[in-house]
């Protein structure tokens, strides 16, 4: 007999489990005791027997579920400690399998568990500053398990602990001039549980004098984020490349919140530009963004949420990782397998002389990892004896790819299984049906055959391995980003460069963030040729680094991807699996690569100008801030705001005529906010601006 009935209690609803007649109901939890640092979690082992649909009900020293002093618990057993050492310590969690529907009744079964709860293991988020001069410092450390009692040590030398919170430390202390160059931090925590944080570097060095110029940190944060700003620049001169960049692979992703799965697109454009506008992580977004104009997707065809939000995750996630690593989340992602009809693309069917689709196999090779044309390690065509450009791949290798995509569909939802053509599943990479799958030998470029009989998986291995190893994916690529962040017109040297860094590494093929580096410490990015040209910031740059950088705070995004959309670029709406724009487009009669002047015309000219006057002097209304105060305090002495617009705006690259027509604009101009708006007006909405050298 199986006794199933649902009793209302005053604390809740208790399930009443059914049990087995063929013996009591038991219970077993394991460990019965254990020792745990604060703020650290442990999941308890929990066996029922005899006994249907177990209900389980947990307490923390007598707590339902536990709380904050004591630790909370789960419905499945996992304990998290509390952030400090509790008044009653063990803690005693108890399981009781709701046996009869009163809790207290005797009939039910229970087991306790012993934590012992120690202190817990500091862990340093952040210091600032970080970067110090010889002799007496104070710094700021944050994170989370700092108690009183925390002590803190610097290359080995006690430090005074000044005032500690949970989250936040401050320290002082003396350093040495044998402490110049890298520090290391940390924290102690003392027993019951002792336990040190792991270090964490501290520049110091015998002046506070910049690392870098204005200049230079301002022209490198023109390449790397969406837009300098005064706390960046300072950052950056304070720290310098190398330690700017270690930071910027150690931030944690700006991400696309969960509800946006079930919303428009027009909400993550407009979540775009608040992670591009605050997130802390700009090199990540920057990278991604880069990416996405790469391995194009488009909201022209994928215009569903979940299955852009979805693609728009991994490239965040794979902004640093391996080439070869992204290459397969690309393929597998549903957005792209929607886009470029890999999803649900079967092998051929004599039947109907149906055959897979092409189109993912072509548009790898030619847009996202080789190109048309062979290539040089430095970039430049590989020409025949008649001066004619190689082939990179033929249509023949276009179809023979085309069959090793066959055979993937979308992951099976909850609790279904895969056959043959899933229902649309945005939760995680496609997945195989073998039926469907073209299992005939194949043969791929440079005379690698990939053997019959192969899974669907293998296939795809050995057709990426391929892709991935050919000797154009370094120099394609290299070229590529290169364009994104610094200049349109790379020099084959420049290529050559960072090819070189993407074919080996420290022995590794396809490190991305070695290769972003390479990109943006490269000596024709820290110290561009005359000649090099630059690149136009397209719309979506350009309304973010002018938002930057007059310290904008929104609460109205979509008029940023409104403005960007007004200016030619629509964000995630790329017109074609080709781009916003063509990396390959020239001016008419110009001889320069010139990308992003594919969408400026006299009409987006005029809506970039509108974009700052509107910005600057309030036409946004009351959902736009923007802090000029700086600029009009400074406007009381004509010289001195030229040269804070100068190096604040332009990165001290302002022409000497274009200073001249600015003083002459603002001579003319009656009172300081005037003065200051007019010379910001004229300095956004430059040629020098818009175009990045």
């Amino acid at each position: 007999m199986h006794l199933n009935r649902t009793i209302l209690a005053s604390a809740g609803i208790w399930a009443a489990a059914a049990w087995a007649s063929s013996g009591s109901p038991s219970l077993t939890v394991t460990p019965a005791s254990r020792t745990l640092h604060a703020l650290a979690s442990y999941q308890l082992t929990v066996t029922t027997a005899n006994i249907d649909s177990p209900t389980i009900v947990w307490t923390a020293n007598g707590i339902p579920g536990g709380d904050e002093v004591n630790g909370t618990i789960t419905a499945d057993g996992l304990y998290t400690a509390p952030a400090a050492v509790p008044p009653v310590n063990p803690v005693i969690v108890t399981a009781v399998l709701m046996v009869s529907t009163d809790p207290a009744s005797t009939t039910n079964p229970t087991k306790t568990v012993n934590f012992t709860i120690t202190n817990p293991i500091p862990a340093i988020a952040s210091v600032t500053p970080g970067r110090i001069t010889t002799g007496p410092f104070a710094l700021t450390v944050t994170g989370q398990g700092f108690i009183n009692g925390t002590t803190a040590t610097f290359n080995g030398n006690a430090l005074m602990v000044e005032a500690v919170t949970p989250s936040t430390i401050t320290l002082s202390g003396t350093a040495a001039v044998t402490d110049i160059g890298t520090g290391l931090l940390t924290l102690t925590n003392p027993d019951p549980g002792h336990s040190t944080s792991a270090p964490v570097e501290v520049v110091v060095s015998s002046t506070l004098a910049p690392l870098l110029s204005t200049i230079d940190a301002s022209r490198f944060l023109n390449y790397a984020t969406f837009g300098p700003t005064r706390a960046s620049v300072d950052e950056l001169q304070s720290l310098g490349y190398k330690a700017w960049l270690k930071n910027q692979f150690a931030e944690t992703p700006s991400d696309y919140p969960a509800i946006l799965d079930n919303l428009d697109l027009d909400w993550a454009q407009a979540q775009f530009f608040v992670n591009a506008m605050t997130g802390p992580d700009q090199l990540r977004q920057r990278m991604a963004f880069a990416l996405h104009q790469i391995f194009v997707v488009s909201g022209v065809k994928v215009d569903y949420s979940p299955s852009y939000m979805s693609y728009l995750r991994t490239l965040q996630a794979d902004a640093f990782v391996n080439f070869r690593q992204l290459m397969e989340d690309v393929a597998l992602n549903p957005g792209m397998g929607e886009f470029l009809d890999m999803v649900n693309n079967d092998q051929t069917d004599p039947s109907t002389g149906a055959s897979p689709n092409e189109n993912f196999a072509r548009e790898l090779m030619q847009l996202f990892t080789l190109g048309l044309t062979q290539l040089n390690p430095d970039g430049t065509p590989m020409l025949d004896t008649n001066g004619i450009p190689l082939q990179t791949y033929s249509e023949s290798d276009i179809g023979e790819f085309a069959r090793v995509y066959t055979g993937w569909t979308y992951a099976p939802v909850l609790g279904a299984t895969t056959k043959g053509h899933n229902q649309p599943n945005y939760t995680g990479p496609m997945v195989a049906y073998e039926p469907n799958h073209d299992e005939g030998a194949k043969n791929l470029l440079n005379g690698v055959v990939l053997p019959a009989g192969n899974t669907a998986q293998q296939d795809l291995d050995g057709a990426l391995d391929n892709i991935f190893n050919h000797p154009n994916v370094g120099p394609f690529i290299a070229s590529n980003l290169i364009q994104h962040f610094v200049t349109s017109n790379p020099s084959p040297a420049y290529v050559g460069r960072v090819a070189a860094a993407f074919n080996n590494t420290n022995g590794v093929r396809g490190d991305l963030a070695a290769v972003i580096t390479a990109i943006l410490t490269d000596p024709e990015a820290i110290s561009p040729p005359a000649d090099s040209g630059g690149h136009l910031r397209e719309p979506v740059l350009f309304v973010t680094s002018v938002m930057r950088n007059v310290g904008g705070i929104i609460a109205d995004h979509p008029f940023l991807s409104d403005s960007s959309q007004a200016m030619g670029q629509t964000l995630l709406y790329a017109p074609s699996v080709f781009n916003y724009f063509s990396p390959a487009y020239r001016i008419e009669g110009g001889s320069l690569l010139a990308p992003e002047f594919q969408i400026l015309t006299a009409q987006t000219v005029i809506e970039r100008v509108n974009y700052v006057g509107n910005l600057l002097y309030g036409n946004f209304g009351g959902d736009v801030q923007v802090d000029l105060a700086r600029f009009v305090t400074a406007a009381a002495d004509p010289n001195v705001l030229l040269d804070m617009v100068n190096n604040e705006v332009m990165g001290g690259l302002m022409s000497s005529d274009m200073q001249n027509a600015i003083l002459t604009a603002v001579a003319a101009q009656r009172g300081a906010q005037n003065k200051a708006l007019t010379a910001l007006y004229l300095a956004f909405s430059s040629s020098q601006y818009q175009v990045i050298h």
